[in-house]
């Protein structure tokens, strides 16, 4: 080589030599984006003079990635690193210093980025060759050896980590003297440690107090080393509760490293994280928030979602989220509930198991997308958190929107509805202009927007608002949000009101994709909703789905009804608008719906008359119970009873029924009531007394209508003639009245279904109405009809009636028809196989009627009918409605009902049993009944009911469907009870 160029080689490499030396300073000093430009240049210098692969080349690699490293550029700095160990490896061999450097500090990289086996594996591989390069003592060896220790603790190896840690600091203040930075970086190492553990929390104080003073003497306060060190230390106070020595100390190693680092370093969300700690452990869960929301956002960004540091913070934000929305922070809730199937998704895929329960949300989300999901969600908190501070203009404008939806409010209170909705229309428009068109804080004026057109008869508007709801959800929160999913579930509903179940099914669809995509397809809450989805497109068959859609919606229809009604209909209801309504309570609150209610009951389309019943049962008669506005409604009623041109008189004299029936709304059942009226100022006992009031006024406007309920016994409709029967056994009080015209009408009924009914009622009635020596005459007359050439049907339901009338005096030939029907209940109601122009009468009755006739009678006559009716029974509902009774006799000495209900439970009264599904393989019907709270020693039993359970166990009838009968009555569920 010439000379000159020898000598620009050697000008050269000095150069690059020196801008190394001058970068590793600014390292030392913490200036590190003044260091990086230093070591690039040296680095294009020492490439183009000495090629790739030369040792002075690997080693400016290595200070380039230790600088790229405290940058967080981690990626590119892993790159370099990687590069500078193959070089060193290949040229100056796997024995030398500089390659346990570059292994030593690569290591440190892959524990910093979550890989905690690699960083393990090649933080090993540097100690051990220090070791043999450097010797024991070398300050080096003691720093791989306390790094490599810390990792081996991460790993659960706390064992051999104590002990590398111990030897470390032995060697340190033996060899290098207690002021050290390798000293203080062990004695930080054996902070951590202890740390962790509840009983070397005293020990870890210590050390890191002394690791602090070194630090503070050799490298300053302001040096990151020891901010971290004080940051350590802040967390060690923070589980020692100390939280007040804690704070000081984070916020000014918080300050350090920002000042360092940047604020969005990985670094800072250590310190964001403990001071979340130490001001959750305050309680002050609003001010611990926005530091784990910027600490999640900083490790997601740097590490990914699946990190477990990442993982972690989400954790701690999730529980600050549950704390704030305990405290009534609503937005707390709104967040939260997003974030949790992320966290129960990834943390189970970590390897924590306590949040992997069968039907918890994100228990079977596939991690990769809730890692997707966890991006999508720091991604908008980012931009929620960077959008800029409204002006003063903008609070100002949201102070009126306030004020204005406070008027709105008051107004629609007071029911002025139509001003109510022009305030939220104005509040909405002003808002809308300053938070933007999608912004959650629209939704609640939304809401109200919506439920204002409603009681202005505007139902039609509704939909559209409500579909705004959705859209802003989606917009803000995303289609897989949670909230996102209950808005869309209250637009599918509205949409299946106005449109039916077949036009609503896009919609179910979507929201069904939307869960599957936040939840996985495993998700139990998705396989049911797809269960339920399924069942529904069977239902309605493809010719259904494929129908379009009505071209009027049901509010549409329903304002159009109204404002068809004639002057004529109108006057049907005259006196309606004399009342209060607003003032009137009903089961949902002021009664002002009422009276459109009630107009609409005169509409031509019956799809409009259905949903007017609909409303008016669940507002006036909810449940069964009845309430203040009911009483008041009950005259209109009558009104349209009593006018020809009123359609549905089937529905008017069931609805008379029903609130002639009802119940007080409050009772002394409803004990659960009683704190709830209490937050309201209400007493418990005043508000059962006037329930009881607005009940017996109810019945008292129904009766004043008998006249008409007797004139309807005559009625061409069979179906109303039997529900006026019906409604008037309503008041046995009235028997004088009631019983000559009740009478006549059975005598001359001439359809034998109708008639059936009408004796069923009366039986009912004359058990009410009449002491036993006034009813000799009408149990004379009810053993003629017995005994009499009618149909089956009559005779039956007059054997019914008798029982009910006669109890004990029963006549024979009652008893027989009833086992008679019993033993061949089949044909009894032909008119319930739907045969045209018969009246329906479920089969289903029969074993009820038989039960409640001879429930009339007493035990020691049932007994005996009750046994002889089980071996002639076929029927294995009819055998456990027989079962049950003859039970009931001799273990209890009382008479229940038997009905199914979702839930097995009894009162005094009624039996409710509940049903497997799915069926079992053999298609045998299982039922679970009630158990009894006691238990009943076969030794104990008297000789009745040691004959009644052997009738029971010998039956096959009975257990033709399985269950667990006898533990009503504390006996064994399966096997054979000794006798």
């Amino acid at each position: 080589m010439p000379e000159d160029s020898l000598l620009s080689t050697e000008k050269n490499t000095d150069l690059a030599r020196d801008l190394c030396q001058q970068a590793a300073r600014l390292y030392e000093q913490v200036d590190y984006a003044a260091a990086r430009p230093l070591y690039e240049q040296a680095l294009t210098v020492y490439e183009r003079v000495l090629g790739e692969v030369h040792p002075d080349t690997a080693r400016c690699l290595h200070g380039l990635g230790q600088v790229l490293m405290k940058l967080g550029d981690e990626a590119q700095a892993r790159s370099l690193l990687e590069r500078a160990l193959s070089i060193q490896k290949q040229v100056i061999g796997h024995e030398h210093p500089d390659t346990a450097g570059s292994l030593h500090t690569l290591g440190e990289l892959r524990f910093d980025q979550g890989d905690f086996k690699e960083g393990t594996a090649l933080l090993d591989q540097a100690f051990k060759l220090r070791q043999r390069t450097l010797g024991a003592k070398h300050p080096d060896t003691l720093e791989s050896m306390a790094l490599l220790a810390l990792m081996l603790a991460r790993q659960g190896n706390r064992t051999e980590a104590e002990r590398l840690l111990i030897q470390a600091l032995s060697l340190c203040e033996r060899g290098l003297g207690e002021y050290h930075r390798i000293t203080a970086r062990v004695l930080n190492g054996l902070g951590l440690f202890w740390a962790a553990k509840r009983d070397t929390r005293a020990q870890s104080r210590r050390v890191y107090e002394r690791a602090l003073s070194i630090d503070e003497r050799l490298l300053g306060p302001e040096h990151p080393t020891t901010a971290l060190v004080l940051n350590n230390l802040a967390a060690l106070l923070a589980d020692m509760k100390d939280y007040d020595a804690a704070l000081p100390l984070l916020e000014r190693s918080l300050m350090v490293h920002e000042r360092i680092y940047g604020a969005e370093s990985w670094r800072i969300s250590f310190m964001l994280v403990n001071l979340a700690d130490v001001h959750s452990g305050q309680g002050n869960h609003s001010v611990a928030r926005p530091l784990l929301e910027r600490a999640l956002i900083i490790r997601e960004r740097a590490w990914g979602a699946r990190h477990p540091e990442t993982v972690r913070c989400l954790s701690k934000l999730v529980a600050a989220l549950n704390d704030l929305h305990e405290q009534g922070d609503e937005s707390a809730l709104l967040a939260g509930i997003a974030f949790y199937p992320c966290l129960a998704s990834l943390e189970a895929a970590g390897g924590k198991p306590a949040l992997a329960v069968a039907g918890m949300p994100g228990t079977h989300l596939d991690p990769d997308k809730a890692a997707e999901q966890l991006h999508h969600l720091v991604t908008k908190l980012e931009i929620e958190l960077a959008r800029a501070p409204l002006s003063a203009a903008g609070h100002a404008d949201l102070e009126t929107v306030h004020d204005l939806a406070q008027q709105a409010d008051a107004l629609y209170k007071r029911g002025d509805y139509t001003a109510a909705a022009s305030r939220l229309e104005e509040a909405l428009s002003l808002q809308e202009r300053v938070l933007g068109e999608h912004h959650l804080d629209h939704v609640d004026l939304l809401k109200k927007l919506a439920r204002a057109k409603h009681e202005q008869g505007q139902y039609s508007a509704v939909l559209p608002l409500i579909q705004r709801v959705a859209n802003i959800h989606i917009q803000v929160l995303g289609p897989t949000h949670p909230t996102t999913a209950l808005a869309l579930s209250e637009l599918w509903s509205r949409y299946t009101y106005e449109y039916g179940f077949a036009a609503a099914l896009p919609l179910q669809e979507y929201i069904l994709q939307s869960m599957e995509d936040a939840l996985g397809p495993d998700d139990p809450f998705v396989i049911a909703g797809r269960h339920s989805y399924n069942q529904m497109k069977a239902r309605l068959g493809e010719e259904t789905i494929s129908q379009e859609a009505p071209s009027l919606s049901r509010s549409e229809k329903r304002e159009q009804s109204l404002a068809m009604l004639s002057s004529e209909k109108k006057e049907l209801l005259a006196g309606l608008e004399d009342i209060d309504w607003h003032g009137l309570q009903h089961a949902y609150g002021p009664a002002n719906d009422v009276p459109d209610l009630l107009r609409l009951l005169l509409s031509d389309d019956e799809t409009v008359r259905d949903d007017a019943w609909q409303e008016l049962y669940g507002n006036l008669w909810h449940q069964g119970d009845v309430y203040q506005a009911t009483s008041y409604a009950v005259p209109f009623i009558i009104q349209l009873l009593n006018s020809e041109a009123a359609p549905d008189k089937l529905g008017l004299l069931a609805f008379l029924q029903a609130i002639a029936t009802g119940n007080p709304w409050l009772s002394e059942r409803h004990i659960w009531m009683e704190p709830v009226l209490a937050r309201q100022g209400r007493d418990f006992q005043a508000e059962i007394e006037q329930a009881g009031l607005y009940a017996r006024q109810a019945r008292e406007a129904v009766g004043k209508g008998l006249s008409t309920y007797l004139a309807c016994l005559h009625h061409p409709d069979p179906d109303v003639r039997e529900i006026a029967s019906a409604l008037l056994c309503a008041f046995p009080e009235q028997a004088a009245h009631i019983l000559p015209a009740f009478v006549a009408q059975v005598e001359s009924e001439p359809e034998a279904s109708v008639k059936a009914r009408l004796l069923r009622n009366l039986g009912i009635y004359l058990a009410k109405a009449l002491t036993t020596d006034e009813r000799t005459s009408y149990v004379e007359w009810l053993e003629r009809l017995v005994r009499s050439q009618e149909s089956r049907i009559v005779r039956f339901a007059a054997a019914i009636a008798l029982a009910q009338v006669a109890g004990d005096e029963t006549a024979a030939e009652a008893i027989e028809i009833l086992e008679q029907v019993v033993a061949t209940p089949d044909g009894l109601y032909p008119a319930s196989k739907g045969e045209e122009g018969q009246a329906n009468y479920l089969e289903d009755t029969v074993i009820e009627g038989v039960c409640a006739a001879l429930a009339c009678i007493g035990a020691e006559r049932r007994i005996p009918i009750l046994t002889h009716m089980l071996e002639r029974t076929t029927v294995p509902d009819h055998a456990h409605h027989l079962a049950v009774l003859l039970l009931d006799t001799v273990f209890l000495e009382k008479s229940r009902i038997v009905r199914h209900s979702i839930a097995p439970e009894a009162d005094e009264d009624t039996i409710y049993y509940d049903m497997v599904h799915p069926v079992s393989a053999d298609g045998v019907e299982e039922r679970i009944y009630p158990r009894a709270e006691w238990e009943i020693s076969t030794a104990a039993l008297t000789m009745a009911q040691r004959h009644a359970l052997q009738t029971v166990l010998d039956n096959p009838t009975i257990w033709g469907i399985r269950s667990n009968l006898l533990e009503m009555y504390g006996l064994p569920a399966s096997g054979t009870p000794r006798l």
